[in-house]
């Protein structure tokens, strides 16, 4: 998590913990965080002039991944060869499991 602000790095570590002591199945990974303006315009680029999905609207400077601000997150398989990367079902699967609803 190079380049991470310190305070999302630390919260981001805690939430990792917490999910995966609480998580049965799936465990919780981080997977990126920080964007050089370069890769941030890699993927505005995408679904645009470049093949692919679009997968962000933000230019470079516009995220707030170009300032250590975010982070991606999926959730991986019990057999640990797969990333989900269903956005809902990763939120609800993790926030339930952590307020104790299923």
């Amino acid at each position: 998590m190079d380049e991470l602000n310190t305070y999302v790095e630390k919260q981001a570590h805690l939430l990792e913990v917490y999910a995966n002591k609480r998580l049965t199945i799936y465990k919780m990974k981080i997977t990126h965080g920080f964007r050089l303006f370069a890769e941030q315009n890699a993927l505005l680029a995408q679904g645009r002039t470049k093949p692919g999905n679009k997968v962000t609207n933000a230019r470079d400077g516009q995220s707030i991944y170009n300032y250590g601000l975010a982070i991606d997150i999926c959730l991986i398989t019990p057999d640990g060869k797969k990333a989900v990367w269903d956005t809902k079902a990763i939120l609800t699967r993790v926030v339930n499991r952590l307020d104790g609803s299923s």
